[in-house]
């Protein structure tokens, strides 16, 4: 939840700037942290969302306290619950972009795996198999990467883009700060669901809100040369985004760890059977049209 630290530093230079208030320290105050944010988001799905039926979706908690596949303690800034698939949850992290990075550039849509399609999406998915009779004891539970095509782009890169240059023109600070809390978070949420009362199938899907400018950048890659590594902006072009996903290749201490069938028997399989997770990426205007979509072509178990 904590924003980046030029963040802070550029509302901190503001302030010395203008007379000091009691409502323009707390103002600054709010600024300074997402929670407001978090709290618009959060509106946006109740207030627009429930109110008028067209968001399937129904927020479960804020700020919801989980204990992350690596140990640590950590909170999920929204947990939402699809209204028809019980087992379909969303571990929702709303993210400002740094004051400095506002353009988040989206690339790459080829395979980067080999045997596997460019557009399939990782989905965190456990599966409970019970025993016919009273009761319905658990026999064995699976779980796994569900491998299915979206029905948006999926990258496999990404990068921060400064509308004016101070010291540099790109970061990755902010992005990869934002895949790897709602990864930590989705993990978390999946060790505690587990034990709840759900149908036999259930997912976790990590979401990152975001209020950067999102684009998708199309390039011919045979064009850059080589000995540069460099592309010249002739050869680019920029499209505006709604929301996309991005297969993210989190830390090894994220992988899965139980009830997992298949063999880490190379590489292959260990990213794509327990590493990989598909965080989908939306830009805040475009939340409840994302809803949307989820419920569409994310929640099939």
């Amino acid at each position: 939840m904590t924003e980046p630290s030029q963040q802070k530093k550029d509302v901190a230079a503001n302030n010395r700037r203008t007379p000091q208030t009691p409502e323009q320290k707390v103002a600054a105050a709010l600024n300074e942290q997402g929670f407001l944010f978090q709290q618009r988001v959060r509106d946006a799905i109740v207030q627009k969302g429930h109110s008028t039926g067209r968001v399937p979706w129904q927020l479960l908690a804020s700020e919801y306290p989980v204990t992350a596949a690596d140990g640590s303690q950590t909170r999920v800034d929204l947990v939402l619950q699809n209204n028809d698939f019980r087992g379909a949850y969303l571990c929702v992290e709303c993210k400002r972009s740094d004051s400095r990075f506002k353009n988040w550039i989206f690339f790459d849509q080829g395979q980067s795996i080999k045997g596997t399609p460019p557009e399939n999406v990782y989905l965190e998915t456990l599966r409970i198999e019970r025993r016919p009779g009273p009761g319905c004891a658990q026999l064995e539970a699976r779980r796994y990467l569900d491998a299915s095509k979206a029905a948006m782009p999926v990258f496999n890169y990404y990068v921060e883009s400064a509308t004016d240059r101070n010291d540099r023109w790109s970061a990755t600070e902010t992005i990869e700060k934002a895949f790897y809390q709602v990864c930590l978070g989705q993990s978390g949420l999946m060790g505690k669901v587990i034990d709840f009362e759900h149908p036999n199938d259930f997912r976790v899907i990590p979401v990152v809100v975001t209020t950067a400018e999102m684009f998708q950048a199309d390039f011919d890659v045979d064009r850059i040369p080589l000995e540069t590594g460099a592309i010249n902006d002739t050869d680019l072009q920029l499209k505006p985004l709604d929301f996309c996903a991005v297969n993210y290749r989190p830390n090894d201490n994220l992988a899965l760890k139980t009830h997992v069938r298949h063999r880490r028997g190379d590489l292959v399989a260990d990213l794509t059977f327990w590493q990989l997770r598909t965080v989908f990426v939306v830009q805040a205007k475009s939340i409840l049209k994302f809803l949307k979509e989820a419920d569409l072509t994310l929640v099939k178990l």
